[in-house]
């Protein structure tokens, strides 16, 4: 992956549509009751004490039953595959919409890590130059009905562990409008990283990615004429490309309300606002990458004066 021959060939269309072949074969088993044999207390279970002290660690004094829907006195806790323990709910109540008063605030899409922030985000730019710029217009897959009117705005992204919750939930209320799949690439990373001594290039290249990997556009006009249209992008990452809707063109959602799922991996997601827009967000989360992010947090304010 980290030489210009690597960038080369995994950019190729023959070699990612090889690629989707064979995940659509893991994707099978990992759906499959036979991925279960993962799902206990044992050592090396995704239900053994080292593996549930990481994944309640971002609900302090919840155990992992009060923060997902299961039933530990099942088999496999309730779970039929690990697809579906992958794609858990979270029980009523847990990560509940902060603000819900306001309608200016914008609401976290997801349980997630900042990656970064971006305001006059190009319709185009140089992948190549030092960085993390993005391209609107590769982002949005040059749509025809709404990518205009995002050139120009402000880019919120963060980052999805393979431990998370990886469910995604409106940042506004207001109406889908359009919801597009967009195939893409698997292992590319960042032209401007090649040669990188830096162990993990690739997850260096988040911004990069947002334009060339698998993902899914979901256009969402605002019933808050301060919002305006808006996208929310669910980015795969590597392997992990399939992206799922839960909503439909047409229907109205609330703010905290369920989009989708990612399925089978870690990954990463966008919120992306119209030009003029006057976004201000919580100083603390967007302070440096890395800051945690709880689904359904108040990030931001949209500034109406």
């Amino acid at each position: 992956m980290n030489t210009q021959g690597g960038f080369t060939v995994f950019l190729t269309d023959k070699l990612n549509a090889q690629f989707k072949r064979i995940f659509k074969v893991w994707a099978k088993y990992l759906e499959s009751q036979d991925s279960t044999h993962v799902l206990t207390d044992e050592e090396g279970g995704w239900f053994s004490e080292t593996a549930l002290s990481v994944l309640e660690a971002r609900f302090p004094g919840l155990s992992f039953a009060q923060i997902f829907k299961c039933n530990p006195s099942e088999l496999h806790w309730g779970f039929t595959s690990w697809d579906h323990f992958f794609v858990r709910e979270l029980n009523p109540g847990i990560r509940a919409l902060e603000l819900p008063e306001l309608p200016n605030i914008i609401n976290a899409a997801c349980e997630s890590v900042f990656y970064n922030m971006k305001k006059d985000a190009q319709e185009t730019d140089q992948f190549w130059i030092k960085g993390e710029p993005y391209s609107l217009r590769h982002m949005l897959n040059d749509d025809p009905d709404y990518a205009q009117q995002l050139y120009g705005g402000t880019i919120f992204q963060g980052f999805l562990a393979v431990t998370s919750y990886h469910r995604w939930h409106s940042p506004v209320a207001g109406r889908i409008k359009k919801i597009v799949t967009v195939p893409g690439t698997y292992y590319v990373q960042s032209p401007a990283l090649i040669g990188s001594k830096d162990e993990h290039p690739y997850l260096r290249s988040m911004s990069f990615i947002t334009s060339v990997t698998a993902r899914m556009l979901i256009f969402i006009e605002s019933s808050n004429v301060n919002i305006g249209l808006m996208c929310f992008i669910a980015v795969g990452m590597v392997e992990v490309s399939t992206c799922q809707a839960t909503v439909e063109v047409g229907q109205e959602v609330k703010r905290g309300d369920e989009l989708g799922m990612f399925h089978f991996g870690g990954s990463s997601h966008c919120l992306v606002f119209r030009p003029g827009v006057d976004i201000k967000w919580d100083g603390d989360v967007i302070s440096e990458p890395g800051k945690p992010v709880k689904l359904r947090a108040a990030i931001g304010v949209v500034q109406t004066e």
